[in-house]
């Protein structure tokens, strides 16, 4: 149903719309609460779109300061430039919106197959961490909601 809202909205009025959906609430105040953190999730994700009961590590991002979170980039990211940085964040944008995979992200991107292959290797050699690895993908996660967070206030 919001999906249909956020669809109907960017019809009519040309808006992006962000959705942030509660949980089971017992009541008013907590599915406000629950909502209001769906929201600010939901800011990060390219779909624009959260529900409460499927975040994760997106409910404790907005607990670490911004120096931290720059930090935790500086360390991910070694030597990597603003712009760099942003080409690191659309990979793992279209990685993680293809569920991991290859080629589904590989066509989000409009490249082939193995040059997001050879990208992801750089992006291994670089930062010491494997985004095919589950443990490791959630270093990239958390490093793509920081930098969408710094973006967003502009503290990059």
């Amino acid at each position: 149903f919001a999906r249909e809202i956020q669809h109907s909205v960017r019809q009519a009025y040309d808006l992006p719309l962000i959705v942030g959906c509660d949980g089971d609430a017992p009541d008013v105040h907590t599915a406000y609460r629950q909502a209001e953190r769906a929201w600010q999730a939901a800011r990060l994700l390219p779909e624009r779109l959260a529900l409460y009961r499927q975040l994760a590590l997106e409910l404790f991002a907005d607990e670490v300061s911004a120096h931290t979170k720059r930090e935790y980039l500086r360390k991910v990211f070694p030597d990597q430039d603003e712009a760099q940085l942003t080409d690191w964040m659309l990979l793992l944008d279209a990685y993680f919106a293809a569920d991991g995979s290859l080629q589904k992200a590989a066509a989000q991107l409009y490249i082939h197959k193995n040059t997001l292959q050879y990208r992801l290797l750089k992006l291994r050699e670089l930062s010491g961490y494997d985004l095919r690895h589950p443990g490791d993908a959630a270093v990239f996660y958390l490093a793509r909601a920081f930098y969408s967070q710094l973006r967003e206030i502009s503290l990059l």
